[in-house]
Parts: structure tokens; sequence; C-alpha cells
């Protein structure tokens, strides 16, 4: 599945990548939501665009590639360039003819996430981490719901709280091109039903009835808010368009007028890794559980008392959930979910 998501955006963006030069340089951006996990089994989307990339050139094109990231990491944690370049059986005395791949990490904003403790920052008048009309192809992935009504609804307006808009304004207005790859309502419903629902449920039994507490917290811990502001896949077509339409009206960049255009649109299946879905709704989630958890003591719920322990705090019962889910052995997932699959290009007027 993701190797057919990459010749879906190779075919329909690739080629029109011809006049860079006789040693073309790509400008790349690769942005998943939450985060991009490593796979153990498959290559990842952008891995397979890059090699794909490689097979339509002679001579394989520089390619700089910025993965958009929520939060400081260490380049150890970038993943890692996907091409065996440089050659360690045929090495060329020239180092940047075997350097073809080169990778950075950007601070993205977290939108939608509570602010860290500390003074607040003034808002910055944008979020682009490349410069406007700069990016050749971008890769901007989600596969699990949000988490919040108020991040999906966000992701398809022109907000100054839209990761999609905010990469729209980055690519280049000659064929610069994204693939976008969102999960629809069918979608968002399967993962809640049959790759979470059958962790969650008996996990959370499980835990209130261990620490004595009530099962309307398990109801507030399980629940997937943004699932009733998910959108059909003719919903998210429609609104994709009415956001490249308005970018296209706004004024012109450096003096020229530009369209984006959808030029591939279609509703798209993909079975998720287990320990690519864990990890992204243990990391986006795991502040709404612990959130859960404060708001259930402030309201006057009973908390756990362990003979020979210290007072058990809210703390520590969120680490105890969020360690649980993760350990549990409970078959879950290994279906088709949909997904709706964009690629939008930005060309001249």
């Amino acid at each position: 599945m993701v190797f057919y998501l990459a010749l879906v955006l190779t075919d329909h963006a690739v080629s029109h990548i011809t006049d860079l030069g006789s040693h073309p340089h790509i400008q790349m951006v690769v942005q998943a939501l939450p985060s991009q996990c490593r796979s153990a089994s498959e290559k990842l989307v952008f891995e397979e665009v890059v090699e794909t990339i490689q097979t339509r050139f002679s001579l394989a094109p520089y390619i700089t590639i910025t993965h958009a990231v929520s939060q400081v990491i260490s380049m150890d944690e970038v993943p890692a360039s996907p091409p065996a370049t440089p050659n360690p059986t045929h090495p060329s005395d020239d180092y940047f003819q075997d350097q073809t791949i080169f990778t950075h990490a950007a601070l993205v904003p977290s939108y939608h996430r509570p602010p860290p403790p500390g003074p607040v920052l003034s808002p910055r008048p944008t979020h682009i981490i490349a410069a406007p009309s700069s990016i050749h192809i971008t890769t901007l992935e989600r596969y699990i719901p949000p988490t919040s009504v108020q991040e999906s609804t966000d992701f398809f307006t022109l907000s100054r709280r839209s990761y999609l808009v905010d990469r729209l304004l980055e690519l280049s207005v000659n064929h610069g091109s994204m693939l976008l790859i969102y999960p629809t309502r069918a979608g968002a419903a399967t993962f809640a039903t049959k790759y979470l629902g059958p962790v969650m449920e008996p996990f959370l039994r499980r835990f209130v009835l261990l620490n004595d507490l009530s099962m309307d917290l398990a109801s507030s811990m399980g629940k997937m808010a943004a699932l009733p502001a998910m959108k059909t896949f003719d919903e998210m077509e429609m609104l994709v368009r009415a956001i490249c339409q308005a970018l296209g009206e706004r004024a012109p960049v450096r003096g020229l007028l530009s369209k984006y255009d959808i030029v591939h649109a279609e509703a798209a299946e993909v079975v998720l890794e287990r320990s690519m879905w864990m990890e992204w709704f243990l990391e986006q989630e795991s502040p709404r559980l612990r959130q859960s958890l404060v708001d259930y003591h402030k309201a006057g719920g009973r908390m756990p008392s362990r003979r020979g322990q210290v007072e058990v705090t809210t703390g520590m019962l969120a680490r105890e959930a969020v360690d649980g889910i993760r350990r549990s052995r409970q078959e879950a997932g290994n279906v088709g979910m949909e997904v709706a699959v964009f690629v939008i290009r930005r060309s001249v007027l």
C-alpha cells in the first residue's frame, strides 16, 4: 500500500520536474501527524517517494529533505535517508557524487496541544518552515483521527492552525506537488472499533476495577472526541478544493499569479502496523488521558489507596494507563481502513 501511494505522487508530480539543470536539486518537506514512526516491516511513504524519484533521472538528483517535527528532537531521531548512498561497494572520489540526500529537521508549532509551562511566546506571523514557493514535493500524512473536533476542523480551513495550508504555501509555483493522506469518517470509525476498541475496552475495565475508580472515568478515557467531526471522502475533497481556490485568489507571489489543482483524488485502504498505530495513539492521546484523570480527581472522584505506598497521584495513574495500553496483547487491527489520497499541484496561471 505504501509503495502504491508513492507511485501516485511520483506519477503525477515527479514527471513535471524536468527543468532543474543538469544535476537537479529537489527540495522536499515531509510531515506525518502526530509523528513519523519507524516501521519494522515496510518502507515509509517518503522513503518510497525518494527512491522512485531517483529512478526517474539518469543521474541521481540531490534531494534535501526537511522533516517537519512538532517537538525538539535529536538528528538521530529523524528518519534515516532511504537511498543506499553513499555506495560502500563502489565508492567515488567525489564526495558530493556519493552523497545525494541531505536531511534536516524543522520545528513546527503544536497547534492543538496544551502550551508547555513557562513564559508564553508571542505567535509568529507565519508557520511555514521553508521559503514560500520553494518546495518541489511535500508529503503530509495522517492515518489515525486527531485528538479533538477543533483539530479536525482547523486542518481544512484557512486558519493559522492548519498544517495543510502551511505546507501548500511552501510549494513551488513550478509544479510543486503535495501528497496528502488523511483518514475519512469511515476510516476513523474503523480505527476506533477495530484497532483501538479491542485494546482499550478490556484494559480500561480492568484499570478502573483494580484502582477502585468510576466507570464514567473509563468512558472519558476511552472516547475519541474527533470522530463526529471527521469528513467523508466527498466532503474532504470539497474542502480541499475550496482551500486551493482561496489560496489561488490571494495576492500573487513575487508578481506571479498561481493556482492549486487537485490532479488526483481517491479513497484508498491502508492496513496499519500495530507498533506504529499504537505509538501514534499514545503520543497523541497521553495528554488527554492524563487530563481525564485530573478532571476526575478535581470533581471529587475517589482515588485508590494502596497499602504501604505513598499517596497515589493522577500522574502515577496516567503513567500506569499508558504503560498498560502499550503492553496490551489483545488482538486488534489488521483490517483495511479508508483514507483519502490527494495529489495537489501548484503552477503559474
